[in-house]
């Protein structure tokens, strides 16, 4: 994943006039009470700091209350990023919120993500959307599960090889091992057969996992960009599969052309 937007725009936002090169007045008294600017850059600075054009936000007593970022056309296309939010509360800086184009949302699954942050401005929490399905919990403790749609990771897995209808040929990626998707469950679970725990245990060989096979009775369908998929379902989270929409974690395994996903769990 590239990197995102908190670049230098992290100076405090009363440096951003002080590269300016045109300032104008939208408005004089906006919905905080206060006057919002916008601020365009040079073509020096918007090399140096990737961003083209500020909003800024004020309130009644001229106190920052947020600023909205556009990124220059080359990095908004380098990275998918749209925009950045930034809110303060005090001219003290409380959370981000990025919006990302459609060709990061096919590829990543979330096209928004809200980070809030301390004093010290370390990122305190992340939530996820996509658009506007809130794909993550406030405690979630996931990280390491990377966001990705599973037309992606099948592309990843899969594009330009021939598929192999006999034996046993396994797909492996050493980048794309613990992954996170929206999906919407089938509501029927069918018997785990022999091939399905070989599956599994070529996994785990690959990546030295402790075995797991035990946990495993039964998989499921899952539905994703107008393609389906098996995911292998853990027996304790089969009495709550109903159907329903969901963001699942799981490892993923090819063999002969095919997906499967090794699930570790969900969150609907």
């Amino acid at each position: 994943m590239k990197r995102f937007f908190i670049l230098t725009i992290i100076l405090h936002f009363f440096l951003i006039n002080a590269f300016a090169e045109e300032v104008y007045l939208v408005e004089e008294v906006n919905a905080f009470g206060g006057e919002t600017l916008i601020v365009i850059f040079d073509e020096d600075v918007q090399r140096l700091h990737n961003y083209s054009h500020v909003y800024e936000y004020y309130d009644s007593d001229h106190n920052i209350v947020q600023l909205l970022i556009f990124p220059t056309d080359a990095y908004s296309e380098d990275t998918g990023l749209l925009m950045q939010a930034q809110f303060y509360r005090n001219d003290v800086l409380l959370a981000y919120e990025k919006a990302f184009n459609d060709e990061f949302l096919q590829r990543h699954d979330y096209n928004r993500l809200v980070e809030h942050v301390n004093q010290l401005g370390q990122i305190t929490s992340r939530s996820y959307y996509h658009n506007d399905y809130l794909l993550t919990t406030p405690d979630d403790q996931y990280e390491h599960f990377e966001f990705f749609s599973l037309s992606y990771i099948e592309n990843a897995f899969f594009e330009g090889r021939e598929s192999n209808d006999t034996g046993s040929e396994f797909s492996i990626s050493m980048r794309y091992v613990s992954i996170r998707s929206l999906i919407d469950f089938d509501t029927e679970l069918y018997p785990m057969e022999p091939s399905d725990y070989q599956n599994i245990r070529f996994l785990e060989s690959v990546f030295g996992f402790q075995s797991a096979e035990h946990l495993y009775d039964n998989k499921v369908r899952v539905f994703a960009n107008n393609a389906s998929y098996w995911f292998y379902v853990q027996r304790s989270l089969e009495p709550v599969i109903s159907g329903q929409r969901a963001v699942i974690r799981y490892y993923p395994i090819g063999r002969n052309g095919e997906l499967f996903l090794v699930g570790v769990g969900f969150v609907d």
